[in-house]
Parts: structure tokens; sequence; C-alpha cells
């Protein structure tokens, strides 16, 4: 299998979205606390607009009802908001540790592992495009505004030590 980029742009595609916080800012400290969070992430990522209970948590789209509408119909987005990953680092350490793509390679399996979502999802299903690695991953995190590019909204291809995880790998994320 070769690896493809992207997600599927029609069909059924499932994101795996993994909140993070970090010492210092923990989700239970959101205006919302850390159930709270977690159930506006699903809203925002999976929500729909037309269900009363969606729609006064959203301003005009989520993630899925955008593609939705904006594929005619085409692509249907659905998923999982994983439980907090607490890294037990600072966002000061994380950065001086490499960003993301170390996080990933020292921490997310063990996070995974340990119940986080081996439990909980099957990885197969988030490889609609059967290229071995999981279609899309969007890593959400606490962290007060930083103007350093960090911390700014970006896509990652990760092709570090290819780290499997229940038969599928991480190809690119978001975070």
């Amino acid at each position: 299998r070769g690896y493809n980029t992207e997600a599927n742009q029609s069909g059924d595609v499932k994101v795996l979205v993994v909140p993070v916080d970090f010492t210092g800012y923990e989700a239970s400290e959101m205006p919302l606390g850390e159930e709270g969070t977690l159930e506006a992430l699903n809203t925002a990522f999976f929500g729909d607009p037309t269900n009363p209970e969606d729609a006064d948590n959203l301003y005009h789209h989520s993630l899925a009802s955008f593609y939705k509408t904006s594929s005619y119909g085409k692509c249907n987005i659905t998923g999982t908001v994983l439980p907090w990953w607490h890294t037990n680092m600072t966002p000061i350490n994380f950065v001086k540790g490499g960003g993301p793509s170390n996080l990933l390679v020292s921490q997310f399996q063990e996070y995974y592992e340990k119940g986080a979502g081996s439990e909980l999802i099957n990885l197969d299903e988030y490889d609609a495009n059967n290229d071995g690695y999981i279609d899309c991953i969007h890593i959400v995190y606490v962290n007060p505004f930083d103007s350093g590019k960090m911390w700014w909204g970006y896509n990652v291809y990760y092709f570090k030590d290819q780290m499997e995880l229940d038969g599928v790998k991480i190809g690119t994320y978001a975070f």
C-alpha cells in the first residue's frame, strides 16, 4: 500500500481528535471544565446545525457540516474526540522538546495504549483510503495565545520512526 497524504474527499471519513493540556493550563480550568470542553469539541467537529442541541453551540458550521455542505452531501465526516491527554509538560518544555513530532513519538503510544483510545476505538476505521495510515488526526491543545509559530494551526507530515498502533501508522496530523 502506498501512502496517500490526504483523507478521502467523498464518502465516509473518520477524524480522530486528540485534546491535550499542559501543566499550568489544565483542561479542568477551562470555563466549561474537562467534560464540557470535550462536549464542545465534539460539537465543533461533528455537530449538526439542524439539530437543536447542537445549533445553540455552533456559530455556523462544524467541521463535518461544512464538508457535507461544500461537497454537496458527498463527504460524511464522523469521528471521536478522545479523553484528555494530560502531558505533564509545560508549554515551554513542550516547545523545547521539539513540539508535536517529538511529543507524538515519545508519548502518544503510551497515552493511546493506556486506555485513551485502544479501549474506545478501532483505528482501522480511521484509514478509509486503506493506505495503512490514519487519515486525519487533529491535536487540539490548551495554551494561552502566544505569537510563537509553534502555537499556530498547521498540518504536519509525520515521518519519524513510523509508529504503528493497531496496525495503522500516523502519517499527517493537524496541530
